[in-house]
């Protein structure tokens, strides 16, 4: 059987060489047949005139502005959809794959029509002996859910495909049938929980979400908004997790969020202002407040 035809999406947004090994590694690949697309979110470092130069058969969209994780996806998950193209492979540009890695998600999808959204096994990029994500798990603590795995060494344990609650948009290969079913990225998270709130919908319409790990991927965590524990990304965690939980949060959910998140909050300041992380903290509550509050999703 001829594997089904795949675009990948590599979302752009001021990427430097991040993007430019990506692309390199997508068009490595063989097996299905790829269409390679940079969506840019008004980048200003010349990134994108880069793709152009040295990658002139992928197709680049402008999308003029920082539209975020969401829409700027979303204006090329529209085209792939209108091209009738059979899978939409979501990568982040600071995501690596390895050999083989599009071929065998393509093939989890073509074999089995219950599964709609599948996920790679993503190792950390500072050390690709690790995991960085094997899945996810909703557990709504500080956060609404859980990288199955991360950090933990790689090995056996991670060697076997399951269904799992989501698969982080860093890699993520999605039947574009089924968002015309359900739809597209919500903008209103602009990034980050986008993906968990994608795959809950999906597996209330009657989709699996599985983990994939003959697929690798190796991920330098958040190179976008400057790593893992910054003011952008925790901003927008909190808020989001309040979006989340208004949507889909039972008593018992939003209680672990108020223990463990709101409650916790001075206590988790005064432990991180001691590591000069202080204002990271203040933008988490800053961002659970704009969710209370309906604040609307802006860049700045």
């Amino acid at each position: 059987m001829m594997a089904s035809a795949v675009a990948v999406i590599i979302l752009n947004w001021n990427g430097g060489d991040d993007t430019l090994r990506c692309v390199e590694s997508v068009l490595a690949q063989t097996g299905p047949a790829i269409t390679t697309i940079v969506a840019d979110n008004g980048s200003e470092d010349g990134s994108l005139a880069r793709v152009r130069e040295r990658y002139p058969n992928v197709v680049v969209l402008e999308n003029g502005r920082n539209l975020g994780y969401c829409e700027g996806n979303n204006r090329a998950l529209e085209r792939v959809i209108d091209d009738g193209i059979a899978y939409s492979l979501l990568l982040n540009n600071d995501a690596v794959l390895e050999p083989g890695a599009v071929a065998h998600l393509v093939a989890a999808l073509d074999d089995d029509a219950s599964v709609g959204i599948a996920g790679p096994r993503i190792l950390l990029g500072e050390d690709p002996t690790r995991i960085w994500s094997a899945g996810g798990d909703l557990r709504v603590r500080e956060n609404v859910g859980r990288l199955r795995g991360k950090n933990q060494p790689d090995g056996a344990a991670f060697d076997e495909s399951r269904d799992v609650d989501f698969v982080t948009g860093c890699a993520m290969i999605v039947r574009n049938d089924l968002l015309r079913t359900i739809g597209l990225f919500d903008p209103e998270y602009f990034a980050y929980i986008e993906d968990i709130d994608l795959c809950v919908r999906a597996r209330r319409a009657g989709s699996r979400v599985i983990y994939v790990p003959a697929a690798r991927v190796t991920h330098r965590e958040s190179s976008s908004t400057g790593g893992g524990y910054t003011r952008q990304r925790k901003y927008w965690m909190g808020r989001n997790s309040v979006l989340f939980l208004r949507r889909y949060g039972s008593w018992r959910e939003w209680t672990g969020f108020f223990v463990f998140a709101v409650l916790a909050l001075p206590f988790t300041w005064a432990r991180e202002a001691l590591r000069g992380n202080g204002a990271v903290v203040r933008a988490k509550a800053r961002g659970i407040w704009h969710g209370f509050a309906g604040r609307r999703a802006v860049p700045e």
